[in-house]
Parts: structure tokens; sequence; C-alpha cells
């Protein structure tokens, strides 16, 4: 009483996102080491991983914490 959960557990909702992003075109690079930024006019361009290969993107997703993204590219 007075507890909601999603049908399916709470392992629902990642799901559920991850079949959004897919339905919207979004690539997901999993185990890559990024290692470099490239910063542009209007913000960051590119990232670059530990196998030389660079990634452009209209938006970027980090799994790290703000403070930290925003000393690595600033504000």
């Amino acid at each position: 009483e007075g507890v909601f959960y999603p049908k399916g557990g709470v392992r629902a909702i990642p799901e559920a996102f991850k079949k959004l992003a897919d339905e919207l075109g979004v690539q997901f690079v999993p185990d890559t080491e990024v290692v470099g930024f490239d910063r542009g006019s209007n913000g960051l361009s590119s990232v670059s991983d530990a196998r030389g290969n660079r990634f452009s993107a209209d938006r970027y997703v980090f799994n790290w914490d703000r403070v930290s993204v925003e000393k690595w590219l600033g504000r």
C-alpha cells in the first residue's frame, strides 16, 4: 500500500531507457576508455578512445559525476 514499482521490477527501468535510446538511434560504445576530448566553439566536438578511435556526436552522456566532468571540460 503506497508502494510503487514497475512491472518487471526495477530492472525494467534501464531496459526501457535502452529500448527508447535504440529507437532514437543512440549509439552505445560500452567498455571504451576515453582518453581525450576535443572542444569546438559550441562545446565538446568529439572524444577519443584508447584505441585511437574518435567519436563525434550531437550529445554525449557521461557516467561520471558533474564536478569531475566540469573539471575536465569546463562549464
